[in-house]
């Protein structure tokens, strides 16, 4: 079981990877940031956004925009991830599994990751800006 965890999780995560990759190079941030959302990743999208609100320049965005958007799927949606997984047997009902729990999974996420890194009051007065604080209460 663990072995076919370890998979399922991979699998995940390159597909979220791939999607996120194949999407930088066609989408603007925002747009990058929405579809984010929608595949449930919020917490992804919000880091992102912020993230790349102070990158200016377009490659640095891109490789700083991937790493924020693997290390917190990986962080904060892999656990939860590997159990929608193994409920969900279609794509469709791990997307749903997803969008229900994302909200809960992104106030933590982002929490967190942004913690770990000595950002946090720095990210809270961001986010109070965009009206996204909500995101950092647990």
């Amino acid at each position: 079981l663990r072995k076919r965890i370890a998979h399922k999780e991979s699998e995940i995560l390159k597909g979220a990877a791939f999607t996120a990759i194949y999407d930088m190079c066609r989408y603007t941030r925002e747009a990058l940031a929405t579809r984010l959302e929608r595949l449930g990743f919020s917490e992804c999208s919000i880091a992102f956004r912020v993230w790349a609100g102070k990158v200016r320049h377009r490659k640095a965005q891109y490789k700083c925009g991937l790493k924020v958007v693997f290390g917190c799927i990986r962080r904060c949606v892999g656990r939860a991830m590997i159990g929608w997984a193994l409920q969900a047997k279609s794509r469709r009902r791990l997307r749903q599994a997803a969008k229900r729990s994302s909200l809960s999974v992104a106030s933590q996420a982002v929490s967190s990751v942004f913690e770990q890194w000595g950002y946090l009051a720095q990210m809270q007065r961001r986010l109070r800006r965009c009206g996204l604080d909500r995101f950092l209460n647990h």
